[in-house]
């Protein structure tokens, strides 16, 4: 038997809570005797589980992700998870602020404070993050959705971006940069919104979207595996894809 990452938090969760394995069984439905693999890093949980644990013991949404993403590294083979380890020590990280608005996010609330911070791939120049309203941009991103903004980047047409609609005091919007009819044009992509012409006010460019953070777990949820696949550069995954074709043998 060994130590799983789920059964150490799992054995943290009943110590903090005072609970016994006969609660747990009886509050989810599973069997003692399974819960006991559990405990013990016997068994990995499946995902009926984990959704029956996550949910009885009223998780957060940050919390329920967390025990997903042990759950599915200790599905991981223990030589490609090290492999990983490696791997992802090669990609530097940056932290941003993230902002209630792109009003805030980009200086135009004094004294505006971030909300929270995240963590992306390290990049340069002026990176912030915002906190999405509204489902005028889906279903490309959605309302709560948080989308990274390098600052003063030229947006060229079929980007998104974001515009200000007068230099002093007018509405942050996040829209896509259009050319229709020889105008160009904000376009939202929800159909179910009109088109903003360029020229019929004063609108201001004031930065490029360059990755959304997905929040809804009901509308993507990220594999987290998959996640780190896709940071990896070429010489990252042929790496990686010549180990796996060692491990399981290519057909």
């Amino acid at each position: 038997m060994k130590n799983t990452e789920f059964s150490e938090f799992f054995n943290d969760f009943l110590n903090k809570k005072k609970y016994k394995l006969e609660y747990v069984a009886s509050e989810t439905g599973f069997s003692l005797a399974a819960i006991g693999h559990y405990k013990t890093g016997f068994r990995v949980p499946n995902d009926e589980f984990v959704e029956k644990f996550i949910s009885t013991f009223y998780f957060s949404v940050e919390e329920g992700e967390h025990i997903r993403n042990i759950v599915n590294r200790d599905r991981t083979p223990e030589r490609i998870r090290k492999q990983l380890d490696k791997l992802e020590l090669q990609v530097k990280m940056r932290t941003i602020p993230v902002y209630s608005s792109v009003s805030a996010g980009l200086g135009r609330v004094p004294d505006a404070e971030p909300i929270d911070f995240i963590s992306i791939p390290e990049t340069t120049g002026d990176v912030v993050a915002v906190k999405v309203t509204g489902n005028s941009m889906e279903p490309t991103f959605s309302d709560g959705d948080i989308v990274v903004i390098k600052k003063d980047v030229e947006i060229n047409v079929g980007d998104v971006g974001v515009f200000f609609l007068n230099e002093y005091d007018g509405e942050g919007v996040v829209k896509r940069l259009k050319y229709k009819n020889g105008v160009y044009v904000l376009e939202s992509d929800n159909p179910t919104y009109e088109d903003k012409e360029i020229g019929s006010d004063v609108i201001i460019p004031c930065g490029k979207v360059v990755n959304i953070i997905k929040t809804d777990l009901s509308k993507k949820k990220v594999d987290p595996l998959t996640e780190k696949l896709e940071k990896l550069d070429q010489n990252q995954r042929a790496m990686l894809e010549s180990m796996l074709d060692g491990l399981i043998g290519k057909k």
